[in-house]
């Protein structure tokens, strides 16, 4: 790979990362806001519960998520463009991908699944504090709290899978 083409790919990785860490902050920023508006349980008329907004909460989170690990992935998939022989890396590149690939960051995959673990939680402890417990309502929290964990855990599940794909 002629020069050029490796500062690209560099310049690629760094404008990704950019974005990447972009998606993060607008995560916890949305949750925050949606949290705190729907714990507020500010009523403007009877037809209006801005509580209701915590249900959204970890929709949001989760649709941050894609994005994030979207990312993710075209970071992981440059290096390993860089590391398997698509191109003439330097031997300095090379020692990188493959240190980077023997000591991988365990907990890196997974910090943006426990920001939204963390996140779903305290919108349920917020939702069991402020709705009323109808057996109907009830019922609705926790099928919408299952789903929310389920929703998450297979996107994690499939990130995982993804990155051991790339790098076998």
């Amino acid at each position: 790979m002629d020069t050029t083409l490796t500062n690209k790919i560099k310049d690629e990785i760094l404008l990704i990362q950019k974005r990447r860490h972009e998606f993060c902050m607008r995560k916890l920023a949305f949750a925050t806001g949606l949290l705190g508006v729907g714990s507020a349980s500010v009523r403007f008329s009877s037809s209006i519960d801005l509580s209701l907004l915590l249900y959204l909460v970890p929709l949001v989170a989760i649709s941050f998520d894609i994005h994030i690990l979207t990312e993710d992935f075209r970071i992981k998939r440059a290096g390993e463009f860089i590391l398997k022989g698509f191109s003439n890396p330097t031997n300095e590149e090379i020692k990188w991908e493959k240190f980077v690939r023997k000591y991988p960051s365990f907990s890196a995959p997974l910090q943006y699944c426990f920001v939204t673990l963390i996140i779903t939680i305290g919108a349920g402890v917020v939702i069991l504090k402020t709705q009323p417990n109808t057996p109907s309502k009830i019922g609705f929290f926790i099928l919408w709290f299952i789903l929310s964990l389920a929703v998450e855990s297979i996107l994690t599940w499939k990130n995982l899978e993804l990155r051991r794909k790339l790098i076998s």
